[in-house]
């Protein structure tokens, strides 16, 4: 009889055995390098060995004929020799072959490598490919056997075809033998029957932030959550504006409306999409909201930032390829999406003003579109979002924009922690393999007038249509990068046969374990149990095998991301760690590795690297960091936590209790990487000032130069033309080049003016667009206002303010209100002498004694500008109380309706006056119906 045991061991055998099967029908034909027509052969990729018996090539055979290889008998040799290497030359490396396969190899050789790639021929040709991208540019090619590459699309977009014609894919019309899929949202049982060879582009219950209504009730959830989280602030969540759900809402509606003078609120069908049904709402047409269709109100952004006299928002595209742990990437490039029609609050019946929607834009007189030039993104009603932050650091100010930009980044990462408690569990209960999902959010965003993000919408299948030159760009660089980056594999169905037998017999013998089962199995993780929020208290000498391969997807996803940059884990976005809802081990332990053991990983690979390609000296150094990775590990490990207190500090180091550190050598305790890991990530946001391809630093000079010209006024209106826009920005030229020194020394001559107190200019007009042209060009002197049309030159405003270090996550009012000293009022002292015109004199002298008095009295007071706008603050924070109250007071009330429903009590059996009057007498109903069921089940 043989034991389990024995049993378990034949199985690993055999499925290990499976394996090399599996790998063994997919050889290696040859190494290609991305910019080479020639193959070359890495040293870290494995070459099946060489034949045993050598057949003879064409010289030797010369020889044996007893000819000369070298001495040419033909005339017409050479031009022959000639064509052939003119055709060699001429054929594209990156062209698929049918058969083959281009594999990015994966950091770490273990590991599956991934399909590469490449860009359409398009745009390669604006300069846009990936060289100079890192490790996961390099490629090689495999014969792809009995595997498949197969994609499903269930809409005909240009973008994802020519992205998957250039890796070699072939488009699935029905089946199940697909690798990845671009399509609608899989029902509970597509995503319980993925396996781990397809991709599908959603992940369940991604709706609770692409709905509108249910996008507000995840913010609003995440926000009364914050309020018991200790270390988060009360208003981290305040990035969406404030509205109510209807019908649900209607009563709180009402009465927050009726509390104000004029309100304007913006009405929103909750589920529509290209602008359909959006409207605003006055006190003019307040009868007009819909009491029984499913719809959401929201405060109305009164103050955006307007250029040239028109209203803008931002179409920001993110991907994520995991919700457990939390990845997150955003682009680089987006669109900047403009009105048509000049923004006032005077008409709130235009559309073309105050939305923004290209659906509903393009359908105007006004509408400028892109022109054909692929690099021109900073014309017509649509901007690239590139072209929008070089613009804005000519106006505002390099530093304001790269703080819109850190608060941009924030924000989205904030929605989709607010989001990660919903999906997560939908994601552990109905996908097998945490690798088969990912999925593109369209996020809109909207800046006010000092250029804070407020979050608008959230959509879940962007539009990918390539309406213009700078769409086709844009969506189809995006859909490169994005496919290029989840790491898609062959389909083998081979393998998943296999995959079911080891299956069956783990079953038998009992050694199974779910997913589930050894994601729990964390024995050695009590700290971070006591202090969850804290990456510092993940022990890493505990960590297992399934732990390890997520911190291998970071890096391998990292090695891969083309123009995306990390939003979460990064070193920018480590401290909302504290935000999640439900803390998880794994989102702790990828902080961990990037906050803690990724410098010293890299430090002990530069060691083994800097000893050379010499067997000898290479395995000396591999055996002293061994040596003294054992007798770190083992003090530190026998220390216990105190060990701690040795660990490199960092902003999450407190007085917290930290888990013992760890010296990590790459082939001992962890896996080896193929190539060199840079010490930093290179995730600066200077990228998002850089328009795809490679063109000249001369043109961006050229751009920057007339931007600040046109807001110095050196440049005559004749000699402004339309902008052309480069691709490879300097962005230290942008800090202190030729370009910007004009706005700068005007705005340091403004502050030093603003701090003196003693001089000061008029006001001068912003001169906004002309209300009938839709071309947003670059004039002489242009303005960039706020809704006013009005703006100090000469004086910044505490709003306005480049310099200012406010803290985006506090509130902008309680930050920006000014602090007014006290008046010092004292006793008004009389004349020391009393004057010869008797008590008349006495009584005049005092008289001007008191005027004087109140001149010192007035000059420490506020202004009755500042008195009045002061005022309004307070009004508006009341307000916003109010408002506070009354939303806790709604949901209360829906809280004991979805009691009573539970219960049985109905909307008739209770009046709904009952429930709106008294939220005591429901509660007392409620009490009385529970306590008066189980009597009634005693008597019958």
């Amino acid at each position: 009889m043989t034991s389990l045991s024995d049993l378990g061991l034949g199985i690993r055998q055999f499925s290990l055995f499976l394996g090399q099967l599996s790998l063994s029908q997919s050889p290696l034909i040859a190494i290609r390098n991305r910019n080479a027509s020639n193959p070359t052969v890495p040293e870290q990729v494995l070459v099946p060995p060489e034949p045993t018996q050598k057949e003879p090539n064409q010289d030797e055979l010369q020889l044996l004929n007893g000819t000369d290889p070298n001495v040419n008998t033909n005339e017409d040799d050479d031009e022959d020799y000639g064509e052939e290497d003119e055709d060699e030359k001429s054929v594209d490396p990156l062209e698929p072959v049918r058969g083959e396969v281009r594999c990015v190899p994966s950091l770490f050789p273990h590991r599956v490598p991934g399909i590469y790639f490449d860009y359409p021929s398009t745009l390669r040709t604006l300069g846009i490919t990936r060289d100079n991208q890192g490790a996961g540019s390099d490629f090689y090619v495999e014969e792809l056997g009995g595997r498949k590459i197969f994609y499903k699309c269930n809409w005909e977009r240009n973008c994802i075809k020519n992205a998957f014609n250039r890796a070699g894919f072939r488009r699935k019309i029905s089946g199940v033998q697909w690798n990845c899929q671009w399509g609608k949202h899989l029902t509970t049982d597509g995503f319980e029957s993925l396996n781990r060879f397809q991709k599908a582009n959603h992940f369940p219950g991604s709706w609770c932030i692409g709905r509108k209504d249910r996008l507000m009730r995840c913010i609003g959830r995440a926000k009364r959550a914050a309020k018991n989280m200790p270390n988060v602030p009360s208003d981290g969540f305040d990035i969406i504006p404030g509205g109510w759900i209807l019908p649900t809402e209607y009563d709180s509606f009402t009465r927050a409306a009726s509390m104000e003078r004029n309100p304007v609120y913006i009405l929103k069908p909750s589920a529509s999409a290209c602008g359909r049904g959006i409207r605003l709402i006055h006190k003019n047409n307040m009868n007009s909201v819909p009491k029984v269709n499913p719809c959401i109100v929201q405060e109305y952004l009164k103050d955006p930032y307007l250029i040239n006299g028109k209203k803008f928002d931002l179409r920001i595209y993110v991907l994520v390829t995991s919700f457990d742990p939390l990845r997150c990437y955003v682009f680089q490039e987006g669109l900047a999406r403009f009105s048509t029609k000049n923004y006032s609050m005077k008409n709130l019946n235009s559309r073309y003003a105050h939305l923004t929607n290209y659906s509903i834009n393009k359908k105007s007189k006004n509408f400028v579109a892109p022109t054909a030039d692929n690099n021109s993104d900073m014309e017509g009603s649509k901007w690239s979002l590139t072209a929008l932050w070089r613009y804005l650091s000519q106006t505002v100010g390099l530093q304001r924009v790269k703080k819109c930009q850190r608060e941009v980044r924030r924000l989205i990462t904030k929605t989709l922690i607010a989001a990660e408690g919903e999906v997560a569990p939908l994601v552990h209960r109905h996908v097998k393999h945490s690798t088969s999902c990912y999925e593109v959010f369209g996020f809109d965003v909207f800046l006010d007038k000092v250029l804070r993000p407020w979050l608008i919408e959230v959509n879940i299948s962007p539009s990918l249509m390539g309406s213009s030159p700078l769409d086709q760009k844009i969506k189809g660089t995006l859909m490169a990068d994005v496919f290029h980056l989840i790491g898609n594999v062959p389909y083998d169905e081979k393998a998943l046969k296999s995959d079911k037998i080891i299956e069956k017999m783990q079953r038998r013998a009992g050694s199974f374990k779910s997913r589930k089962a050894v994601s729990s199995n964390r024995v050695n993780q009590d700290l971070w149990r006591k202090n969850p929020t804290h990456p510092g208290t993940v022990n890493m000498h505990d960590l297992t095998e399934d732990d390890w391969e997520k911190i291998y997807d970071l890096e391998d996803e990292h090695s891969r991301k083309g123009h995306f940059t990390r939003l979460f884990p990064s070193e920018e976005n480590n401290d909302l760690l504290q935000y999640f809802q439900s803390p998880r081990f794994n989102n702790a332990c990828g902080v961990a590795w990037l906050e803690y053991w990724r410098a010293s990983y890299c430090k002990n690979w530069n060691i083994l690297e800097e000893a050379g390609k010499d067997e000898e000296d290479r395995q000396n150094a591999f055996d002293l960091l061994i040596k003294h990775a054992q007798k770190k590990n083992k003090q530190n490990v026998g220390n216990g936590p105190a060990a701690g207190k040795t660990r490199p500090r960092s902003q999450y180091d407190r007085d917290t209790e930290l888990a013992p550190p760890i010296v990590l050598v790459p082939g001992y305790n962890c896996a080896e990487p193929r190539c060199k890991l840079s010490l930093v990530q290179e995730d600066d946001s200077s990228s998002w000032l850089i328009p795809l391809g490679a063109r000249s630093k001369e043109q961006v000079k050229l751009e920057m130069e007339t931007l600040a010209a046109c807001f110095s006024g050196a440049v005559e209106d004749d000699e402004i033309t339309t902008m052309t826009v480069d691709n490879t920005v300097d962005t230290g030229s942008l800090e202190s080049g030729s370009s910007g020194s004009n706005v700068e020394n005007s705005r340091k001559g403004e502050n030093e003016e603003s701090e003196g107190g003693k001089k000061k200019k008029k006001k001068k007009k912003s001169s906004a667009g002309k209300e009938g042209g839709g071309r947003i060009l670059l004039a002489k002197r242009v303005s960039v206002s706020a809704a006013g049309g009005r703006e100090r030159k000469n004086s910044l405003t505490p709003q306005e303010n480049p310099n200012s270090n406010t803290n985006s996550n506090t509130n902008t009012n309680d930050a920006q209100r000014p602090q007014y000293p006290k008046a010092k009022v004292g006793r008004i002292p009389l004349p020391p002498k009393p004057m010869s015109a008797g008590m008349d004199g006495v009584m005049s002298a005092r008289a001007q004694t008191t005027r004087s008095a109140e001149k010192r009295r007035n000059k420490e007071r506020p202004s009755a500008q500042a008195r009045r706008s002061q005022q309004q603050q307070q009004q508006q924070q009341t307000s916003k109380e109010r408002r506070e109250e009354i939303d806790i007071f709604a949901d209360a009330k829906l809280l004991i309706q979805q009691h009573l429903s539970q219960v049985g009590v109905g909307g008739r059996d209770i009046p709904v006056s009952t429930l709106n009057n008294s939220i005591f007498m429901a509660q007392k109903q409620y009490n009385y119906q529970m306590e008066s069921k189980p009597r009634a089940k005693a008597g019958d």
